[in-house]
């Protein structure tokens, strides 16, 4: 790029930023550590702490720093919904300067002119301000905010039927982000009962949508021709799910009774979110597609409602209670935000208001003839009329009785 007809070399690695292969910065979990500059002092290059403060969105809405003068802000901004920067209330600009003074070297922060090094503003983008263009760099393309969508078509619109191929963050950017402008986050199923679990999803919205998978397990949603979908409801929550920018719900599949890390399970189980270095929620849900089968059926609920069920819980896990633990028992907030998840999912498909319950589990034991004894635990469904329905089995681990 150019500057006051000087060419710019800007430089990019891992993070950190070189301008005329001199480090400029390099980010922290905070904000940044930012180099200071002192051609006159003995120790020529300092390094000064910047904290950002970011909103939902990742938007950088404050930058400041502790100087020898106390605390600084060096930059303000305020953004409509699509990016574009508020205007004359928020234009103090400062940049960080040191210099000898009597034989002390200081840091300042002084009012600045141009627009500075540091170019991260709204959702954490790099503004691209060259020749005036004022776009925003998302890697897959660049947004231009005072014209709302991206510039160039989606990499990926061919999966996105139902939206315009310029669309940005499914049109909602109060809610959502879209991470690097290549596509929408969405509903993930992994496993060796993927292609199973996937089969009864799209059985929960039949006539309604369409569902696609690649060979990732990444799901993709389409309205059906002439559909209108009821706001609110499970058909239009999974389209929100396979759409929502910032959120990834995982779902891995299983022929078991327990989770990777040992906890016991009938159907599924809501394992908690986490969010990445990206901002992105990752919700964790494991399901058991055979046993969700035969519990559909018992309960008379309708084929694939019990795995819409669990997509929908993950889904307002992470809306609702982000960085949860698992819902176990002995974990009181993952229970809670287990219970709360739980029942907004059902609020939202009614179909899975069970005809019955759960249970019970009945453990079986035997003798081995080994001097051990066996243990095996089976597990049923209680139907409305008191009829139980074998879901399965598991071996538990064998008892070694001690010799007399």
């Amino acid at each position: 790029m150019q500057d006051n007809n000087l060419h710019i070399l800007t430089s990019y690695k891992e993070g950190y930023q070189y301008k005329q292969n001199k480090l400029q910065f390099f980010p922290t979990a905070e904000g940044y550590v930012r180099t200071v500059y002192c051609n006159n002092c003995v120790r020529q290059i300092s390094y000064q702490y910047v904290y950002n403060y970011t909103d939902h969105l990742g938007n950088i809405r404050l930058s400041y720093t502790q100087t020898e003068t106390g605390l600084k802000v060096l930059e303000e901004n305020h953004y409509y919904p699509f990016g574009l920067k508020h205007d004359s209330y928020n234009q103090s600009k400062k940049k960080l300067t040191a210099k000898m003074e009597n034989s002390v070297k200081k840091i300042k922060a002084v009012t600045r002119a141009a627009s500075g090094s540091y170019k991260y503003k709204y959702n954490g983008k790099e503004l691209q301000d060259a020749f005036g263009l004022n776009w925003y760099d998302y890697g897959a393309r660049n947004s231009d905010p005072a014209v709302i969508p991206f510039t160039t078509i989606d990499p990926k619109a061919e999966e996105y039927y139902s939206q315009s191929p310029y669309v940005f963050a499914s049109n909602n950017p109060v809610f959502y982000v879209d991470v690097n402008g290549e596509g929408v986050e969405d509903v993930i199923i992994i496993g060796k009962y993927s292609k199973e679990a996937f089969n009864q999803l799209q059985a929960s919205v039949k006539g309604k949508l369409t569902l696609s998978m690649n060979d990732k397990g990444k799901v993709t949603a389409i309205i059906n021709k002439g559909v209108t979908l009821k706001e609110g409801g499970a058909a239009q929550t999974l389209l929100n799910a396979t759409e929502a920018t910032g959120i990834i719900v995982n779902i891995n599949t299983t022929d078991g009774f327990l989770t990777s890390d040992g906890a016991e399970f009938v159907g599924g189980a809501f394992r908690g979110s986490s969010t990445n270095k990206n901002g992105v929620v990752i919700a964790n849900q494991t399901v058991n597609p055979k046993v969700q089968g035969k519990l559909d059926k018992a309960f008379e609920r309708g084929n694939g409602t019990g795995i819409l069920h669990e997509v929908l819980e993950g889904y307002v896990g992470a809306v609702d209670t982000p960085n949860s633990p698992a819902g176990t028992n002995d974990n009181p907030v993952g229970k809670a935000n287990y219970d709360n998840a739980h029942s907004k999912a059902k609020a939202i498909d009614p179909r899975y208001n069970k005809t019955g319950k759960i249970g019970p589990r009945i453990t079986q034991i035997s003798n081995n003839g080994r001097g051990g004894i066996n243990r095996t635990r089976f597990y049923y469904a209680t139907k409305k009329n008191g009829e139980r329905v074998p879901l399965g089995h598991r071996k538990l681990k064998t008892i070694k009785r001690k010799r007399k």
